[in-house]
């Protein structure tokens, strides 16, 4: 009886906790800039004009913009550090661990596939955005 209780105590802290991120989440985010690392080099881009506006819904819904074109896909918090964005047939578009998230600023890294073979390779990439108010 204890531990069904424990149990059932700590699957509704994570939940809450994945619930206050999902909340935090809420509203619309521009990129302000991209750190790509690839085994030892790396660069900061910061002419992010084609990334798009990112705008996480109520519903579980995102709707990429840029500029007159919009695109609707879904989202998905399993936890408080990952963030996933999903095709409407719920396929996996992209993985994202959070790093920081705040009132106005999400961190987000995103690890991808090696360019060439061999091992012990590391490539990944880390997106800056900000709270997007309107321009």
């Amino acid at each position: 009886m204890k531990i069904t209780l424990i149990l059932a105590s700590l699957a509704f802290l994570i939940l809450q906790c994945s619930s206050d991120v999902k909340t935090s989440i809420l509203g619309s985010w521009k990129v302000d800039s991209v750190y790509t690392y690839y085994n030892g080099f790396s660069f900061t881009r910061k002419d992010i004009e084609e990334e798009p506006l990112l705008d996480y819904l109520q519903d579980g819904k995102l709707k990429m913009t840029k500029g007159e074109e919009s695109r609707l896909f879904l989202f998905e918090i399993p936890n408080q550090d990952s963030l996933l964005h999903r095709n409407s047939d719920h396929s996996m578009l992209e993985k994202f661990f959070i790093l920081k998230l705040s009132e106005n600023q999400l961190i987000v890294r995103k690890e991808m596939n090696p360019v060439f073979r061999g091992n012990n390779q590391e490539r990944y990439e880390i997106k800056y955005l900000s709270k997007y108010r309107g321009e």
